[in-house]
């Protein structure tokens, strides 16, 4: 037999009446928020509160060399986790800096050419005497080469002493050849190929002496990937030779570059607050660098590691992070850019705006690097150097365009499938780092949509 019940209110005693609709028998329910929230707009900021991000990040005039894949000497390079075989030190397959020596001014004749082939401008002469001229010595002879690549759109130099001239490209290209016309030079373009390297193999890069890290900022480098999947990365920490015992933190490079692009090199900026070693008692005599894989391992080559100077303006984070006791669910990201450029096109529907550009500003060296830190731990990574890096991404768009006929302002939105959710118990945060000079730009600040969950 069944029970005769009803659902009824315990305060007033009423009970829920059954409606029907289409000839279906229901109860009428109503729902309310369970908890509150308050709506938050916050922008990123540095550490000193700075919401602008057109910086002129410019390093200083003095790095410390560390590695150019044996086309000098620097610090000693042993492997000492894995064969000898595992990592090919002087590769000749790819480079991303070269050099060219004078060895004997005298055999240089006239209209003597210097052939640099690169992967995307391919063959570039220079000939003496037009380009570059043979002068009284190889030290004024070479002065004259590395003023004739400065001059080049894709390449820059310095002279690196009395015979040497110091190249590389200023883009994402590849160095293939160098190749001479005449007598009285030669070159050298290598790096490292880790291609071979399994997990946990390690390079050690060595200098023999203590490094008094006061007045340097950040290590840099470059990476070429031809391969990498979920679960691999190349952890970069600094190392106590003598003490045997590694030195602050262990960062992946994978996290300060695009990992899924592939066949071009890639700058990677990575201060020393990240790498647990900064200070002015900070000191260390050794660089490492492992390749991690808990499968398939990861394709690469490394180029041109330098310790870099502390400049006019460094590398700079800039940081969202829920206020104490709260959550921060995070759902839109607002990039608000502005720039001298007329990008007005008369009677068309949409801007004049190129791609490979961020308004009037050529593709990024480093790129502008998204970071989500959660649980101490970087979980997602994105790197952009141009417009395009940001639109081919799904919930990413040009939102506003705007111009007076003289400057452009733009605001790139993104929204997210889910809200992140940034907990302060957890010390999580957003994190935009910006490595290259971006002074050229007129405005440029990032403001996130959120709502604040009180947890206290």
């Amino acid at each position: 037999m069944a029970i005769r019940s009803h659902i009824t209110d315990p305060a007033t005693g009423r009970k829920t009446n059954v409606i029907n609709k289409d000839n279906i028998s229901s109860i009428a329910v109503a729902t309310q928020q369970l908890k509150e929230y308050t709506n938050k707009l916050t922008f990123f900021t540095d550490a000193n509160g700075s919401n602008d991000m057109n910086i002129g990040v410019a390093f200083g005039a003095a790095p410390v060399g560390v590695y150019d894949g044996g086309d000098r000497t620097q610090w000693t390079v042993t492997t000492p986790v894995g064969g000898a075989g595992d990592f090919l030190e002087t590769s000749i397959v790819h480079a991303k800096n070269a050099i060219i020596t004078v060895t004997n001014n005298a055999a240089i004749n006239a209209l003597d050419t210097i052939t640099i082939t690169t992967s995307v401008t391919g063959a570039t002469v220079l000939t003496e005497g037009t380009e570059w001229d043979k002068l009284a010595n190889a030290a004024l002879t070479i002065d004259s080469i590395a003023t004739a690549i400065d001059a080049l759109s894709h390449m820059a130099s310095a002279d690196d002493g009395a015979t040497i001239a110091n190249m590389y490209t200023t883009n994402t290209e590849d160095i293939e050849t160098i190749a001479f016309s005449g007598a009285g030079m030669t070159q050298s373009a290598q790096c490292i190929d880790a291609t071979p390297s399994g997990n946990n193999d390690t390079l050690q890069f060595d200098k023999g002496s203590d490094l008094d890290l006061t007045g340097y900022v950040s290590i840099t480098g470059y990476i070429y990937i031809t391969g990498w999947g979920a679960g691999q990365g190349v952890n970069l920490y600094g190392w106590d030779v003598g003490a045997s015992t590694q030195l602050g933190n262990t960062v992946n490079i994978g996290n300060y570059v695009d990992t899924s692009s592939e066949d071009i090199w890639q700058k990677f900026t990575i201060s020393l607050v990240d790498m647990g070693i900064s200070g002015l008692s900070s000191t260390f005599d050794a660089l490492r660098m492992t390749t991690i894989s808990t499968g398939v391992s990861p394709n690469y080559y490394i180029d041109y590691i330098q310790v870099e100077q502390v400049g006019t303006v460094d590398p700079t984070a800039f940081t969202v992070k829920p206020d104490k006791g709260t959550w921060l669910h995070v759902s839109d990201l607002v990039f608000s850019i502005a720039d001298a450029l007329d990008t007005a096109l008369a009677n068309n529907s949409m801007p004049s705006l190129s791609y490979d550009k961020i308004l009037d500003v050529t593709k990024l060296a480093n790129g502008i690097t998204y970071q989500l830190i959660k649980n101490g731990k970087i979980v997602d990574v994105i790197t952009v150097t141009n417009i395009g890096d940001w639109l081919q991404y799904p919930l990413v768009t040009i939102s506003e365009a705007i111009c007076d006929g003289t400057n452009t302002f733009i605001k790139i939105s993104v929204k997210f499938v889910e809200p992140a959710i940034l907990k302060e118990e957890d010390d999580d945060e957003m994190r935009i780092i910006i490595s290259d000079s971006l002074s050229g730009l007129l405005f440029f600040r990032t403001c996130v949509g959120a709502k604040v969950e009180q947890r206290e």
